[in-house]
């Protein structure tokens, strides 16, 4: 399993070789402008072979939960992009605040 974020992903992920090995799910970014790129946006991508439930919750255009059951047990994930112009203490205190609750309802 892999995830990968692109500033400007705002349409599918279309590859033949890859959809005949793996599952891919898409995770747009916004564009606010008509000039310009977007912004955010995500590809998750997973072996078939792994048989897995996944659930993608999207927190916001920066972060994603991952929920993945396989063989009985769960896991979760967050992937997290960092824009340059970010303000990095913004978003790392939504994410603690994220895992946090996900660890105290888990």
């Amino acid at each position: 399993m892999f995830c990968f974020s692109e500033t400007h992903h705002l349409n599918s992920f279309d590859s033949k070789y890859v959809k005949e090995k793996y599952e891919i799910e898409d995770v747009f970014g916004d564009k606010y402008k008509t000039k310009g790129r977007a912004t955010g946006g995500f590809v998750v991508v997973w072996k078939h072979e792994l048989g897995a439930t996944v659930t993608i919750n999207v927190v916001n255009r920066f972060v994603i939960q991952l929920s993945l059951a396989l063989s009985g047990l769960s896991y979760t994930f967050f992937f997290v992009y960092f824009p340059p112009s970010l303000f990095v203490n913004e978003i790392c205190a939504d994410f603690f605040n994220l895992v946090e609750n996900n660890i105290q309802n888990n």
